[in-house]
């Protein structure tokens, strides 16, 4: 007969009925299974000879060991290699935020020589804004490098690696570098990409009332930062002197010192002042010629260089100030482009500056043309400001294979209007004024363009003191991009690479500070708290 305890309350169980598999404690009522033979458990359990194992056995035992963990190094060395040489990206954002766009791709593919990007991944903790472009940029980068072997990527932190920071910038010659900053070399070529370029924002960066609003251009700008240190030589941009026009040394309101500086932080335009009468031509080296204020007439000897210049395929850029009578408005006037003695006002855009009167003389240019000198400008972040400018339209008539495009222009009638008396009130009188919209800058080029060959491009602009200094003081120097982008086009680098990324819905997840402490007390207290709870609960319940 067998019996056996209650592994619950310690009665002695008879045995079961005949057939049955269990019994019924009589005590506790809980039904209990017999205990297993000695012998199934020695089965179950076996235990080592009373000799112990043998040297075969134990041989046996560890060249199996030995085998199966060589069959998990070698899976795990061939995967990784596999993984390196043929791997596979998957972006499943909405609007493909981390994959390149064909544009730079096909750039990529035909990229002649190593470019060597360095990225200093640091910024201001309470900056919000500039953290999120940071992790967006370093994505980016990544996808460049990973696209072609010729994009090495080198990551510094400014924090934690200042000696090597330092090292760059002597290494190139770069006399600061700011937290999230790009430098893009390639031989002895450099560029220096800040990281608000990488993308307009339009909010308060260390505003906590909501998510930061931001266009982000980082794969607009690394794109064309690579192919800006491809270039063997800067765009060489000739300013011309001798005739009252501003001077590129000059610190006065009235200079170009501070355009010249921000000129220079783009390293791939090189700007010298021109005394015609001294050259006696416009130097083959010239890429582009420029006058910016004009104030005496300009010689006629000098007038026909201008001329022949621009016949042998030269491009030029007049900056031409209202009430002047140079001489270059009849050249420009050969080309279709047509100037009038007037002066531009327009009551949408008039500009609100703590030392200027307000006037709508005195305006920002919010409206682009359709071409690709203005193309990168932005109404918020570029858009010049011009005062007292005068009006420049293209002619009826253009030289037979050219097209003259108006680049800037004001608002619509009655806001925008060009006042043809000097003299009269900055308002629109029906009648006596040229309504809106108005052009205050054109370009000049042939239809059709041959790769490879110079042909003649002209650019007029109707004001000439908004990349002044005094004008350059009050606005910033980013309000002078439209000069800047207009000598990259006549340089021929001017159009640069169009990327155009399909318009993105900001789709990220922010967590303020907020709701962070809420989070804090969920995470931390309130579940464990709930856990603590449900065990006591589970416990008292079994105990009743």
């Amino acid at each position: 007969m067998i019996s056996w305890t209650c592994p619950k309350c310690g009665s002695p169980i008879p045995a079961p009925p005949a057939g049955g598999s269990s019994a019924v404690c009589p005590s506790c009522a809980t039904e209990c299974l017999p205990p297993l033979p000695e012998q199934t458990l020695a089965r179950l359990s076996p235990r080592p000879p009373a000799g112990g194992w043998g040297g075969r056995e134990r041989f046996v035992v560890g060249l199996n060991v030995g085998v199966m963990s060589l069959l998990a190094v070698s899976i795990t060395v061939v995967v990784n290699l596999l993984a390196a040489h043929s791997w596979t990206r998957w972006d499943w954002t909405h609007g493909g935020s981390f994959t390149l766009t064909g544009e730079s791709l096909k750039f990529l593919e035909a990229l002649p020589k190593e470019v060597t990007i360095t990225f200093f991944p640091a910024v201001d903790p309470q900056n919000r804004l500039g953290a999120l472009v940071v992790d967006r940029l370093r994505d980016v980068l990544q996808a460049y490098a990973m696209a072609t072997p010729k994009i090495r990527l080198v990551e510094v932190s400014p924090i934690r690696e200042p000696e090597r920071v330092r090292e760059i910038q002597a290494r190139y010659g770069i006399e600061a570098l700011m937290f999230g900053d790009l430098v893009f070399t390639c031989g002895h070529r450099k560029k220096v990409v800040g990281l608000t370029q990488c993308y307009r924002g339009t909010m308060n960066p260390t505003s906590t009332t909501g998510p930061p609003t931001y266009v982000f251009r980082g794969e607009e700008v690394v794109t064309n930062a690579i192919n800006a240190v491809l270039v063997d030589h800067p765009i060489r941009a000739r300013f011309v002197t001798g005739h009252g026009e501003a001077s590129l040394t000059n610190h006065e309101p009235h200079g170009l010192s501070m355009f010249l500086a921000y000129l220079g932080s783009r390293e791939f335009v090189g700007a010298e002042e021109l005394l015609l009468h001294e050259a006696g031509r416009v130097p083959e080296d010239c890429d582009v010629l420029v006058f910016v204020g004009p104030e005496e007439p300009i010689p006629p000897a000098e007038l026909r260089m201008i001329s022949d210049y621009l016949d042998r395929g030269g491009r030029v850029c007049f900056c031409l100030e209202p009430g002047s009578d140079t001489g270059l408005e009849a050249i420009a006037a050969t080309w279709g482009v047509a100037l009038a003695d007037d002066y531009v006002c327009d009551l949408a855009r008039q500009a609100h500056l703590p030392d200027r009167p307000t006037t709508p003389a005195y305006f920002g240019v919010m409206d682009f043309g359709d071409h690709p000198a203005v193309e990168r400008l932005h109404p918020r972040d570029t858009a010049p400001l011009f005062f007292n400018a005068r009006s420049v339209e293209p002619a009826p008539r253009a030289p037979d294979g050219f097209a003259a495009t108006r680049l800037l222009r004001t608002t619509d009638a009655p806001d925008g209007f060009a006042v043809r008396d000097r003299r009269a009130p900055p308002e629109f009188v029906s009648g006596r004024d040229r309504p809106g919209p108005i052009g205050l800058a054109v370009a000049v080029s042939p239809r059709e363009e041959t790769p490879g060959r110079s042909s003649t491009r002209l650019v007029v602009v109707g004001d000439a003191e908004f990349v002044q200094n005094i004008a350059v003081g009050l606005q910033g120097p980013n309000r002078t991009e439209f000069l800047v982008q207009t000598i990259l086009w006549l340089g021929g680098t001017g159009a640069q690479i169009p990327v155009q990324r399909p318009a993105e819905q900001d789709r990220s997840f922010l967590v303020y500070k907020e709701q962070s402490d809420r989070i804090w007390l969920i995470v931390v207290l309130a579940l464990p708290a709930f856990a603590a709870f449900m065990g006591l609960m589970v416990a008292w319940m079994r105990r009743t």
